[in-house]
């Protein structure tokens, strides 16, 4: 069998490209165009992001194609006239909303250095504002974009071909659809795994690096407004998109307002994860742990999701107050809370307290959902704002749906060092009498001994290629600190 995956730029190649090879299927390193391809046979990964240039030969499409050997792929950007020369291939056909694959082009512009030669002012290469680096090369490269996307649109005309989805493969629509794309390109292989299996390999695959890996955490809806769209509708590739399917009205109306409403990273999770408004909380079993071991009467639950902590705080007499990021999770689970102003919406990069306006700062499972940069930032808030201590658990381990949302995965001593920047101390009392540890486990122990064993055939790749040493500790991992000036 011989595979060559096409795709619209920026739509996922290495995901499936990561993918084929876990079933076993070799790489050959081309990277296939119409006229001129890029060889990374002989090539580790960061050599070719410096400079891709260096690896272009210039040789015909048809002889490219017939030095792929049996059991192996390729991949690349090349016009539908080509499959003339693909008689024997399976041909996969990827593609992705332009208007995200264009932002995200953008981006890998600047970090390459791509397309330089061709521009009359590369000043936007040099701007550290996302927004500028966008107009930038759309003011630059627009007709470049254009053509490059006009040339690889039309597979999604052809017939006996498979056609996979990005914003399917990376879970955008929920893990179920996304498991149902993979398969559907083991059934195209006729390759046969059990559900553990895929499962397993669908981890391996995300969760490697790639010479080109897109960022599936990026929420470039945000890049997207009234002057975005009017040079993207100038170009002509709101035509190129229609015909892939992501602007027809209905289509539209229906991703906007009946599912995604212009949802944010952190809402989208909440409307895939959250199933019943009487699910029982993780968080309240934690925050039991806080109300039998320290005496306070106000908390702040950083990052709330739901409010079934806060309620059950509230419940028992404490002064709770909860702040979420997420709009969404709090109009339908907590709407009768936020009219009362006892959740509200808001960052933990700028918690709208004064200095000590709770005893204890309480959040369960929140930091590892936030980008590393941000880290200090939330923590010398959640300083800020409490009088005596902070009390949280942080994962250590990935997430399920293929680690879509753990995005900032740190040992034990990372994170400590992180709050210990700050005048605090570790409860060292209470952390030993709550962090249960079984000396020796091995990394698969860990994660089977906690609460992460229904998932743990997800992060066979965690296991692995284990990035810190767990220490016998096994999950919740508890982070207690005391301030150590209580006022």
């Amino acid at each position: 069998m011989k595979v060559v995956l096409c795709s619209i730029p920026r739509s996922g190649t290495y995901l499936v490209s990561n993918f084929l090879k876990e079933m076993g299927l070799k790489d050959s390193g081309f990277r296939l165009n119409d006229e001129v391809y890029p060889d990374y046979s002989e090539s580790t990964l960061d050599i070719p992001r410096k400079n891709p240039n260096l690896f272009l030969k210039e040789i015909k499409f048809k002889d490219a194609v017939k030095n792929l050997q049996h059991n192996s792929f390729a991949s690349g950007h090349f016009s539908v006239p080509k499959r003339k020369y693909l008689n024997d291939f399976k041909i996969i056909f990827l593609y992705r909303n332009i208007k995200h694959c264009t932002i995200s082009f953008a981006f890998w512009t600047k970090k390459t250095g791509i397309w330089k030669k061709n521009e009359s002012d590369s000043s936007w290469r040099n701007q550290n504002l996302e927004k500028e680096i966008i107009f930038g090369f759309l003011k630059q490269h627009l007709i470049s974009i254009y053509n490059l996307f006009k040339k690889t649109v039309p597979w999604i005309n052809e017939k006996e071909i498979l056609h996979v989805q990005y914003e399917k493969l990376i879970g955008e629509h929920g893990k179920e659809i996304q498991i149902h794309e993979f398969q559907g390109i083991l059934n195209y292989l006729n390759i046969n795994l059990n559900q553990h299996e895929l499962e397993m390999k669908i981890s391996n695959s995300i969760n490697k690096d790639s010479l080109s890996k897109n960022d599936s955490k990026q929420d470039y809806s945000q890049y997207i407004d009234s002057d975005f769209k009017k040079y993207f509708k100038k170009s002509g590739l709101n035509k190129l998109n229609k015909e892939l399917g992501f602007e027809s009205f209905r289509k539209d109306f229906f991703n906007n307002f009946c599912f995604q409403k212009r949802l944010t990273f952190y809402d989208k999770y909440w409307k895939l994860n959250k199933k019943s408004k009487h699910t029982w909380s993780y968080g309240i079993t934690i925050v039991d742990n806080l109300i039998v071991n320290r005496k306070f009467q106000s908390i702040l639950d950083a990052g709330c999701g739901s409010a079934d902590v806060v309620r059950y705080l509230r419940a028992k007499g404490y002064d709770a107050i909860g702040i979420e990021l997420s709009e969404s999770v709090l109009k339908d689970y907590a709407s009768d809370l936020l009219q009362k102003n006892i959740v509200m919406k808001g960052s933990l990069t700028n918690i709208p307290f004064k200095d000590n306006s709770f005893d204890y700062v309480f959040s369960s499972e929140v930091l590892e959902h936030i980008p590393e940069n941000d880290i200090p930032k939330v923590i010398k808030e959640l300083y800020r704002v409490s009088r005596i201590g902070i009390f949280c658990t942080i994962s250590l381990r990935p997430s399920s749906s293929f680690n879509k949302y753990h995005i900032t995965l740190k040992s034990r001593q990372w994170w400590e060092e992180q709050f210990l920047n700050f005048p605090l101390t570790k409860d060292m009392e209470l952390i030993k009498k709550l962090q249960e540890v079984k000396e020796g486990a091995s990394f698969e122990e860990v994660l089977q001994l906690g609460p992460t064993k229904s998932h743990i055939h997800e992060m066979d790749w965690f296991i692995k290629n284990p990035p810190y040493d767990f220490n016998g500790e096994l999950e919740p991992w508890y982070f207690i600190f005391k301030k150590e000036y209580v006022q």
